[in-house]
């Protein structure tokens, strides 16, 4: 994402003529920007459950998961927000 908006990412909702609504998993909200400021990401996001009161992982962490690797988010009460390429 570039102006306003630089370095979110997130699912796109829906685009009306030059405007997109995504919205951002991290921030749990949706965003209105322009399409000339979206760009295609490499990055992917997963949910994995999770138990949190086990705290065994926070944000941050580097994990290892079905032969992938990545960086955890978000941590939510059954689940694992995680980012790999």
């Amino acid at each position: 994402m570039r102006g306003k908006h630089k370095g979110e990412k997130g699912l796109v909702t829906s685009v009306k003529e030059d405007v997109a609504y995504f919205y951002s998993d991290i921030q749990k909200r949706e965003f209105k920007v322009f399409l000339n400021d979206c760009q295609l990401s490499s990055q992917a996001s997963e949910s994995l459950p999770y138990n949190a009161d086990s705290n065994q992982y926070i944000t941050y962490d580097l994990v290892v998961f079905s032969n992938k690797v990545g960086v955890v988010i978000a941590s939510e009460k059954d689940s694992l927000k995680i980012v790999n390429e």
